[in-house]
């Protein structure tokens, strides 16, 4: 689904948020699928659940609100020194993450990362025009131009400065 679509942000993530949020049996799933696409199209059945959506998106917007305050920070990488981040350490990060912070004045992209079992994975948004996959690449990784990442082995965090060691 296309993320420029007008329907973005009131329509389209509101139903995939409700939908994700919905029991993991495929039987379950499958009988809301039928219900909507299948044996005749309920609109009803599709406002209801763009509704529960928005409900699930809006608390995770306050959560992230209040994690980004709370644990965001401004940084560089010590490889790229120009490139002016907001930065957060989270699972399950992504751009949503800095909505409400997110200013293009003051920052370049937004950098957030996660440790897994043997690896930390890192990820770049940017709504610039910067190609980012550059910077992945530099580390192994790759993506798309405002959307990459990339795995490092350790990360540290001097002074405003990512070092990945």
């Amino acid at each position: 689904w296309d993320k420029y679509n007008e329907d973005w942000e009131t329509k389209i993530l509101p139903f995939q948020y409700s939908m994700k949020n919905r029991d993991s049996d495929l039987i379950h799933n499958f009988e809301i699928w039928r219900k909507l696409w299948v044996d005749r199209y309920d609109e009803r059945l599709v406002i209801r659940i763009m509704d529960e959506g928005s409900v699930i998106l809006d608390y995770q917007r306050r959560m992230h609100k209040n994690f980004l305050y709370a644990y965001g920070f401004a940084a560089v990488l010590e490889d790229y020194p120009d490139l002016r981040l907001i930065c957060m350490n989270s699972p399950g990060g992504n751009s949503m993450m800095f909505d409400n912070q997110w200013d293009e004045e003051k920052y370049d992209a937004m950098f957030v990362w996660c440790q897994k079992a043997d690896s930390i994975v890192c990820s770049l948004y940017t709504t610039k025009p910067i190609d980012l996959t550059k910077i992945a690449c530099a580390y192994g990784g790759g993506g798309h131009a405002q959307a990459c990442g990339f795995s490092m082995k350790k990360i540290s965090v001097e002074n405003g400065v990512i070092k990945f060691n």
